[in-house]
């Protein structure tokens, strides 16, 4: 059961990471200005370009951390074979470039070398905390 819940999980993600990434320049930036308006009120804060820049670069390794995260834990519940992890890291590599490959075709959206790095950070730290993950509960097993 907890499979099924976790592909629901990852598959959502999945959509709703695509989605962001696929609205349009003007979406993408209505959304990440309301949410840079929000911090700083919250947190009365000055410098809104900077913050604006901040948000919407640290927005990349966000989701695809998480992304990397659910796709392996929702692995892990029903494979213990390394290949499949790494074939699905792999998947999850080539998709960072795909994702943002696809931006060419969306008004108002470019592609950008820089944010293909983010999202491959992403990957990265998301595929670490897996293995710190499961490094930590084996240890504490024992």
């Amino acid at each position: 059961m907890i499979f099924k819940i976790l592909i629901l999980i990852t598959t959502i993600w999945f959509y709703f990471m695509t989605y962001l990434s696929h609205q349009t320049g003007v979406e993408t930036t209505k959304l990440s200005k309301g949410i840079v308006g929000r911090l700083i009120e919250y947190f009365n804060l000055e410098s809104y370009n900077e913050i604006h820049y901040i948000i919407r670069k640290l927005a990349h390794p966000f989701v695809f951390c998480i992304l990397a995260i659910l796709v392996l834990f929702t692995l892990a519940q029903k494979w213990k074979k390394r290949k499949i992890f790494i074939f699905a890291i792999i998947l999850m590599i080539l998709w960072t470039w795909v994702d943002e490959f696809t931006k060419l075709s969306i008004p108002g959206r470019h592609f950008s070398w820089y944010d293909v790095s983010l999202n491959f950070f992403g990957v990265v730290v998301g595929v670490l905390i897996f293995i710190l993950f499961n490094y930590f509960r084996k240890r504490n097993k024992k």
